[in-house]
């Protein structure tokens, strides 16, 4: 028998965080599956193929329309900004300032564009970490 948690992804056991189901309707391919009765959750492990979660089902990042930059086997070409079309591969110093240029301008909307369905600044400034880290 398996038994599964609530807000822990059922594939790598990582806590999720709990996303809106606004942000899946925008990322999810088919949303017949989503349901209102349920919380869903984000699998924040960079390494784990699963992307969104609840305690029934787990949709991995095949189930998708669009790829998730935050996950390790993303391609260069994945977003990592959604509301301002920024992808991985243009990832360096200056992107955070970019970005916030970019939101004085025209409002951001990153509550249902992002899949983590917040501000993609904090995983950006994560993503460049990992990256000066790696050299």
């Amino acid at each position: 028998m398996v038994f599964k948690a609530e807000g822990i992804c059922p594939k790598c056991k990582s806590k999720g965080k709990q996303v809106s189901k606004d942000s899946m309707l925008h990322h999810v391919d088919d949303i017949s599956y989503i349901k209102e009765q349920f919380d869903y959750y984000i699998c924040k492990n960079a390494l784990c193929e699963v992307v969104y979660f609840n305690i029934l089902n787990e949709y991995l990042y095949t189930h998708l329309n669009k790829e998730v930059g935050y996950k390790s086997f993303s391609t260069s070409n994945a977003n990592i900004c959604y509301c301002y079309n920024i992808k991985k591969q243009d990832l360096n110093e200056h992107t955070i300032g970019i970005i916030e240029t970019k939101m004085d301008e025209y409002p951001c909307a990153c509550e249902v564009r992002n899949p983590y369905g917040s501000c993609c600044r904090k995983e950006i400034k994560k993503l460049m970490k990992e990256k000066i880290e790696r050299g």
